[in-house]
């Protein structure tokens, strides 16, 4: 995955995460949580929603912040499958991935007979 993807969809994971957490922190008032005192903000909204639903609102929030989470953290850390090369003339790009260096390489070795069984592995 390419950096600018990666930052695309972190930066879209923090504004997911931002809003699920305005959302918790707002159900919060409708909902008794001692462990979660240090929430304790008061917005004086108006409550056009049944208190119900707040219990629902507050859960859901709190469960697809944890799953953007780790979303983000999953799109942080996955590796690129390709690596581009520019060519030294014009005619463009060249997409390569790291399984068809290997093969390729451990395909020449062999043909060469320099050993019976290479493993060959490549750093991108």
């Amino acid at each position: 995955m390419s950096k600018g993807l990666k930052s695309l969809y972190t930066l879209l994971g923090l504004i997911s995460l931002t809003l699920l957490g305005f959302v918790a922190v707002i159900s919060k008032q409708h909902i008794y949580l001692p462990s979660f005192n240090w929430l304790d903000w008061d917005f004086n909204l108006p409550s056009p929603i049944d208190v119900g639903m707040y219990h629902y609102f507050f859960w859901g929030a709190l469960v697809l912040f944890v799953i953007v989470l780790l979303a983000i953290l999953v799109v942080l850390f996955y590796p690129r499958r390709y690596t581009e090369y520019k060519l030294a003339d014009k005619t463009g790009k060249l997409m390569l991935k790291k399984s068809a260096i290997e093969g390729f390489v451990k395909t020449e070795v062999l043909k060469t007979g320099l050993m019976k069984s290479p493993s060959v592995t490549a750093h991108l």
